[in-house]
């Protein structure tokens, strides 16, 4: 509550009374559990004999997959994508249907 109306120091967006911020924020705390999230599941991979790779451009695409899987099923690689939402996100209000259709566009 003492921080309220203050500024963030990472973004300068105003803090909130409920510290919904310092969780939504996106250069504090979702990148740093993106992160662990990402590094947790390479090591579950890589450690059961699955090959597994970060942050590979994949396609041209110029958003690299968090997680690389080529060789994990018959019917061929397969890209992971970790997500890290907070219900107060702005970016937290698309919609299956949205998401669909911003994936096809960039097919």
């Amino acid at each position: 509550p003492k921080l309220a109306g203050s500024k963030c120091p990472q973004c300068e967006s105003p803090i909130d009374a409920f510290g919904d911020h310092a969780v939504s924020c996106n250069r504090n705390g979702p990148w740093l559990r993106h992160r662990a999230i990402q590094e947790c599941l390479l090591h579950t991979f890589v450690s059961n004999g699955v090959v597994c790779d970060s942050e590979v451009a994949v396609g041209g695409k110029e958003r690299p997959a968090d997680l690389w899987l080529p060789s994990f099923s018959s019917s061929g690689p397969i890209a992971v994508d970790v997500t890290i939402r907070h219900p107060t996100c702005l970016s937290a209000d698309i919609t299956v249907a949205q998401a669909t259709k911003v994936v096809k566009e960039r097919e």
